[in-house]
């Protein structure tokens, strides 16, 4: 049996700066385990911690959500400026990939040791009982941007037995005709697009290699199926362009993994 649940937070400011939360509790078979770990991109080169021990997950409790962990020295808080939005993105005799969003925007401040970053942010989780090597998609593309005005979360399948899969929305609004591609996401409501700025990479690697440091033996048991897995994770600035030219400038996240 293989239970996950995954959450993820962050925080980015206008000036490129950025702190990235995790969080997560699995169950495979007769093992369990729980693991945190946090990736800063200041001024510095992106800085990475990781744990196993005294892990609790994230609360969400009247419109702000709360996670802090002091053995990684962590708190963070955010503060909800839009409502959650679901989506069960497979569910079929493999097992069920059940996504919530449950911040898409909100004010946030997180403290990671001497760093504090205050600006927008964002709260997910996913939960997952499909085993990694039977995932429905190839590659896998996440994002989020985020502004003063306006929101935008995707998920974006191809390959694999799903065949090509996109969900995104826009302020709260679903999007059916929207397209992610390398430089940004087309096809938005009244013929509105994303378009990525300058970005720099935060990660950019083997997905085992991520895993090592917080799930040594998870990786190990993965190694034949995830060998050629790979993901790539950036972060910088990126407009919301109308179809008449006016621009809305905000950050954006988002990261491409490969299996």
């Amino acid at each position: 049996m293989f239970q996950l649940e995954k959450w993820y937070g962050d925080v980015t400011t206008p000036g490129g700066r950025g702190v990235i939360c995790y969080a997560g509790r699995l169950q495979w078979g007769p093992a369990r385990v729980r693991y945190a770990a946090t990736l800063v991109a200041d001024a510095h080169a992106p800085r990475e911690q990781a744990t196993t021990r005294g892990v609790e997950l994230p609360q969400v409790a009247d419109d702000v959500a709360t996670w802090r962990h002091a053995g990684l020295g962590i708190a963070g808080r955010w503060c909800r400026g839009a409502p959650a939005i679901a989506q069960c993105l497979a569910d079929g005799p493999e097992g069920a990939i059940d996504w919530t969003c449950h911040i898409p925007r909100a004010r946030a401040q997180v403290r990671v040791g001497d760093t504090t970053l205050d600006g927008w942010g964002y709260v997910e989780s996913v939960r997952l009982t499909i085993p990694p090597w039977r995932l429905p998609f190839g590659t896998l593309r996440w994002g989020r941007y985020l502004s003063d005005r306006h929101w935008l979360v995707w998920i974006d399948w191809s390959g694999g037995t799903a065949g090509r899969r996109c969900w995104t929305w826009l302020d709260g609004a679903p999007q059916p005709e929207a397209v992610v591609h390398a430089a940004g996401v087309r096809g938005l409501r009244g013929g509105s697009r994303l378009e990525f700025g300058a970005t720099r990479v935060l990660r950019d690697r083997p997905l085992l290699d991520t895993l090592r440091t917080p799930l040594p033996a998870l990786a190990r048991r993965l190694a034949p199926t995830l060998s050629q897995a790979h993901e790539c994770k950036r972060l910088g600035a990126a407009a919301l362009v109308t179809a008449a030219g006016a621009s809305d400038q905000g950050c954006v996240l988002y990261e491409d993994v490969s299996w």
